[in-house]
């Protein structure tokens, strides 16, 4: 019963592909390695009892018990194998975002700055920075051009929001 399992929790991470255990990202190389270990006690365990059991006898107890200890102990090596390989990987400290951090409430937002950049105005809008240059270039958002690039005052951006909200609405 438990080869079982660890069968299907193996066969789960074999296409799962990357692992996250203990503040340990485990790399797809080494999570089906994992899964694995993890799936070769079952077909041991099949094979023991295949090797044991005679074609032409009968199937009886002491055939099943050494097939069921043979899968035991290829179960409790497999688990001790697997463990050395979550143990050996590093903790990382670049786990994707959704594993690795609780969750914590956004602080407030910091002000956004008086004069901004394109890029700046473009995330303070939420539109591509190409938007801002064609709002610009239509002449509804003024910017001062600096060299080759431009600067928008915070208070142009709400002047322009505020005229689409009363035009628009």
């Amino acid at each position: 019963m438990c080869s079982g399992i660890a069968f299907f929790f193996g066969l789960f991470l074999l296409f799962r592909g990357q692992l996250v255990i203990n503040n340990r990202l485990i790399p797809p190389n080494k999570t089906r390695m994992i899964a694995l270990l993890l799936m070769a006690p079952l077909a041991i365990g099949l094979f023991a009892g295949m090797a044991l059991f005679s074609p032409g006898g009968a199937l009886d107890f002491d055939t099943l018990q050494n097939a069921a200890l043979i899968e035991l102990v290829a179960l409790v090596g497999a688990i001790g194998a697997v463990y050395y390989i979550i143990s050996s990987t590093p903790p990382s400290s670049t786990l994707p975002l959704n594993r690795m951090q609780p969750f914590v409430p956004p602080s407030a937002p910091s002000p956004a700055p008086d004069i901004m950049t394109i890029p700046e105005a473009a995330a303070y809008l939420r539109v591509s920075e190409a938007e801002v240059m064609r709002l610009i270039d239509d002449g509804k958002l003024p910017a001062a051009r600096i060299g080759d690039s431009f600067r928008i005052a915070r208070i142009a951006i709400e002047d322009f929001l505020n005229e689409e909200g009363t035009a628009g609405g």
